[in-house]
């Protein structure tokens, strides 16, 4: 009759109960890998004006990750850190001297959370593979970019169906976060949007752009220490001086004194 010890059999349970725990975790962690890589599309949730983004995770040895934000030209910008948590994610950004964090939750092929930028707080929400609404909207604008001391500003052009070269008017958007379109927190009215348009109906063309902080400029935003009126005074002269270099617009030096 065969005869095992107590202390063998007991060496022998535990060790059959730490392999099946071992097969457990490791088919948790394939389920974690396997719900979180991929590709996420969705939008920031700011007041009357979403941004919309897309994510992507991968892991190789550590979970990493890249953002793309199609309003404002950003394509597979890195992320600093993941972190991942069991069904808890956060990942962090550097952008323009800023530190840019999304802390969420995944659940059934969903990521919400929240954004922090500054001290401001918004919810955002990803779906996994969803694709985005607006992108193809967007690209249909013609846009002009100019470089910044701090970050790359983006501004819409709006041209007169005719032939040029026409006259241009540089729209600078109001006090407060006014985006190329003249809406703002908790007020849309699209008064900019309609004057470019009446103005390119009358044969003028011109281009307006969104104040940083808002609308395809809203990771453009200086620290409040840093920010001073000359600051808006400076992109208004880098708009002018990239208007003066496109041949689509006069040229005569008496438009640009």
């Amino acid at each position: 009759m065969l005869r095992i010890h107590k202390k063998g059999l007991f060496l022998f349970m535990l060790t059959l109960l730490l392999l099946l725990i071992g097969c457990q975790d490791t088919k948790k962690e394939d389920k974690i890998r396997n719900d979180i890589a991929g590709r996420w599309t969705g939008a920031i949730q700011v007041p009357n004006q979403p941004l919309e983004i897309e994510v992507t995770f991968s892991e190789d040895n550590e979970w990493n990750g890249a953002i793309t934000i199609p309003i404002q030209g950003v394509e597979d910008y890195p992320f600093k850190k993941v972190d991942v948590s069991q069904g808890d994610i956060t990942f962090t950004m550097e952008m323009n001297g800023q530190l840019l964090t999304f802390e969420g939750e995944i659940k059934d092929a969903e990521m919400k959370g929240s954004f922090t930028q500054q001290g401001q707080t918004f919810p955002f929400e990803l779906k996994k593979g969803k694709q985005t609404s607006e992108k193809e909207v967007e690209e249909e604008g013609q846009f002009l970019s100019i470089e910044t001391d701090y970050g790359t500003l983006y501004g819409e052009l709006a041209i007169p169906k005719n032939d040029g070269p026409f006259p241009v008017v540089l729209i600078i958007p109001g006090s407060g976060p006014t985006d190329r379109n003249g809406n703002s927190l908790g007020i849309t009215n699209n008064s900019l949007k309609m004057v470019a348009e009446e103005l390119a109906e009358n044969g003028v063309a011109s281009l307006r752009y969104d104040k940083r902080g808002a609308g395809k400029n809203q990771l453009t935003n200086i620290k409040e220490e840093d920010l001073d009126f000359n600051q808006f005074v400076e992109d208004a002269t880098l708009w002018v001086r990239a208007l003066k270099e496109e041949r689509t617009f006069y040229r005569c030096r008496n438009h640009w004194s």
